[in-house]
């Protein structure tokens, strides 16, 4: 196939344009990275209620007293060989008083009896 005209001379022309080409694009400055300020879209997060109870707790937890092991062990001893004499009524109050702590929104809904 013959192709009209002087290929040499193209040739050259394809080679200066691809030189003028790279010249320029060392010549322009890199782009600044975009900031994303007035266009940026936040992110939120939504903590439902029983995930800040929780994490009340927690941190209510986090604050009370170590536990001390040598009590621990001679209370199991004592409930391992029947000897623990428990207060049942000072038991019960204690659990009644400890439910009154708990929101309502925790203890879910009431059955109606």
């Amino acid at each position: 196939m013959k192709i009209p005209g002087n290929i040499n001379s193209t040739t050259a022309d394809l080679k200066n344009t691809s030189t003028a080409v790279q010249q320029n694009k060392a010549q322009v400055a890199p782009k600044a990275p975009e900031t994303q300020s007035a266009t940026a879209v936040e992110d939120s997060v939504s903590i439902s209620e029983a995930t800040r109870l929780a994490r009340d707790v927690q941190a209510q937890l986090a604050s009370f007293p170590e536990v001390n092991a040598d009590r621990v062990a001679e209370l199991k001893q004592k409930v391992q060989s029947g000897s623990y004499a428990m207060d049942s009524y000072a038991l019960a109050g204690k659990i009644v008083m400890l439910e009154g702590m708990i929101p309502e929104q925790a203890n879910g809904p009431k059955s109606e009896s």
